[in-house]
């Protein structure tokens, strides 16, 4: 039976064959500023101006990412719509499942134009080697080629989005699946934002996996500064 998805990833364990407990690729990614310091204090102070409490708001399109996430997962996986679809207006309410729905369908309308076909997704995994662990949206076959596929459900797609897939796309070889190419689609919520598609070349990733490596360095660093 397919696991509903959890409200957080960020509440995700990741642990070594030998039980130890290792950070998550978003964990490290965050150390990763880029310019989201900035974003996210404009993005507050906007709300603010309106009178919208930021916090409320940002749990509210958590809720809204993760119930499309879930309605595209059943979808790949064959579950029946309607029965998830009620299962999840019974946990969010109607008002968030709607604005999920909008961003479901413009994947859908995404899909319609090629060949989809999922090997699993939603599958914590962790590289031993490099002892970090993640959750991949999607691995399996588009248009015939071995794809890793992340979905994104916000104001667009960052260079962190493209260091966190390139950090997926290490632990799937590590499990010995190929990786012939990586997608990652914005899929909007609402009008304000726009759907997007980035397909990063083999030069992108390779460079992204660089930063990524000194990153997971840096955490420990940090935690032994820390201590």
């Amino acid at each position: 039976m397919t696991q509903a998805l959890p409200k957080s990833r960020a509440h995700t364990r990741y642990r070594l064959a030998d039980g130890t407990q290792v950070p998550g690729v978003t964990t490290i990614t965050g150390l990763l500023d880029d310019g989201k310091s900035e974003r996210l204090a404009r993005w507050a102070n906007n709300l603010g101006l309106q009178g919208i409490d930021s916090t409320r708001y940002r749990d509210a399109a958590a809720d809204v990412g993760t119930c499309a996430h879930r309605l595209i997962q059943a979808h790949w996986q064959g579950e029946d719509y309607n029965v998830v679809r009620r299962e999840l207006a019974q946990e969010y309410g109607e008002q968030t499942l709607s604005l999920a729905e909008n961003a479901a369908i413009s994947y859908f309308e995404w899909e319609k134009q090629h060949r989809v076909q999922a090997t699993f997704c939603e599958r914590p995994m962790v590289s031993e080697r490099y002892r970090y662990g993640g959750t991949c949206d999607f691995y399996g076959l588009v248009d015939g080629k071995r794809t890793l596929l992340d979905l994104k459900t916000g104001s667009g797609i960052w260079p962190e989005h493209i260091i966190q897939v390139a950090a997926y796309r290490q632990m799937l070889r590590e499990h010995g699946e190929r990786v012939e190419r990586v997608i990652i689609l914005n899929i909007p919520r609402k009008e304000s934002e726009s759907f997007d598609a980035k397909w990063p070349s083999a030069k992108q990733l390779d460079a992204a996996w660089r930063i990524f490596r000194h990153l997971r360095v840096v955490y420990d660093l940090r935690k032994q500064v820390s201590a």
